[in-house]
């Protein structure tokens, strides 16, 4: 059986990391031997991983630039597990793994990239990128969420289009995952079950850029909104403080890290992703899933799932104003809003469904295995 391993940085809250899971959870157990390595913290993802039945070896380390001692957990870790493929996903995870694997004479390498590679053009970026072209360079294929971090890799690192694999996020079906009312969740909220309620889940980071969301319900013709915020990150307590400072934390919910996330969005109105920077993020899938009509960041890979004012609303990134006028369209035009949400859904449903992405990353893994 192919023995496959699965690194991480960490498997905490994520994008990346929430891809993995659903991932495994629909591949079939039988045709390969899994094993997932978390280089820091097994967090919530690795503990519904095992749950599913897969094995989840944490180092505990740190996974920096220049940890090399983490480097020599997983080249000892290669050696003496005989993996067939390794598979890693994000910056550190991809760089640990390279070294790894040079190290150690495994054959095939394989590494997710996420993110917008054209936002790296700054002088204090330059070893990122040299390391980026190493590890690129290594690996056997590189794997990526959207065509636009594809081209961003192409062009980034000058890799050719055979090594290059478009393989956007999966998502399932939301609904399925209901468990409460829109009301029983508003109630727990202690938000009225007649106000209108505009929502993100996402880790809370600069790049997420949830402050602006926190202004735009400080506007006066926004005063009766509420915001509910459900993730986590070091941006948590900034968040909260400058919701107190703009005077409105009496209307915003920051509720950290939930399990019942599906629940959350349903209880939403709309649902607001202000990122300054995506691949093609999954909690945008998962709204959509959901049927919530969506408000992005016009960045990355979200052109790829949203169709403005089809299947979405896009606004130009860090604009309040922009943001603005797609939020009160969709909060003034009920039937336009609901047509916006089921366009969402049924996009979702016929071009993200899990089975997809499964097909074509094992495809992959048969590729290798049969040179």
């Amino acid at each position: 059986m192919t023995k496959i391993l699965y690194v991480h940085s960490s498997l905490c809250f994520g994008g990346a990391q929430s891809v993995r899971y659903m991932f495994l959870k629909n591949l079939n157990h039988e045709s390969f031997d899994v094993t997932v390595c978390c280089l820091g913290q097994k967090g919530e993802f690795g503990e519904r991983i095992e749950k599913l039945g897969y094995k989840v070896d944490c180092f505990n380390s740190q996974d920096g630039l220049f940890k090399f001692s983490t480097t020599f957990k997983l080249y000892r870790y290669l050696k003496e597990n005989k993996f067939d493929i390794i598979h890693s996903s994000l910056f550190y995870a991809n760089y640990h793994s390279a070294l790894a694997v040079m190290l150690s004479g495994a054959r095939h390498l394989i590494i997710e990239e996420h993110g917008e590679h054209n936002l790296h053009l700054k002088m204090r970026h330059f070893p990122y990128r040299v390391i980026g072209k190493m590890v690129a360079m290594r690996s056997s294929i590189i794997i990526c969420c959207s065509d636009f971090v594809r081209n961003g890799v192409k062009k980034m690192y000058g890799i050719k289009d055979r090594k290059l694999v478009t393989a956007k996020n999966l998502v399932e079906d939301m609904r399925f995952q209901i468990k409460r009312s829109s009301k029983e969740i508003r109630s727990q909220l202690d938000i009225p079950f007649d106000a209108s309620i505009i929502g993100t889940v996402a880790s809370l980071s600069l790049v997420k850029n949830q402050k602006i969301l926190l202004e735009l319900i400080a506007r006066p013709d926004n005063r009766q909104l509420f915001l509910v915020i459900a993730g986590d990150g070091p941006l948590k307590n900034e968040l909260a403080v400058y919701a107190k400072k703009l005077g409105i934390e009496k209307r915003v919910r920051i509720l950290g890290w939930r399990q019942d996330i599906a629940d959350i969005l349903n209880a939403l109105d709309v649902f607001m992703l202000p990122s300054l920077s995506e691949g093609i993020p999954v909690c945008l899938l998962e709204a959509m899933s959901i049927g919530l009509p969506c408000i992005a960041s016009r960045v990355g890979g979200v052109e790829e799932v949203i169709d403005h004012k089809m299947t979405g609303m896009l606004a130009r990134a860090g604009d309040i104003e922009d943001l603005n006028l797609c939020l009160r369209q969709l909060l003034e035009d009920k039937k336009f809003s609901e047509n916006l949400g089921l366009n969402a859904r049924k996009l979702v449903m016929n071009n993200f469904e899990p089975s997809v992405y499964v097909k074509k990353v094992t495809a992959l893994y048969k590729m290798f295995l049969n040179n």
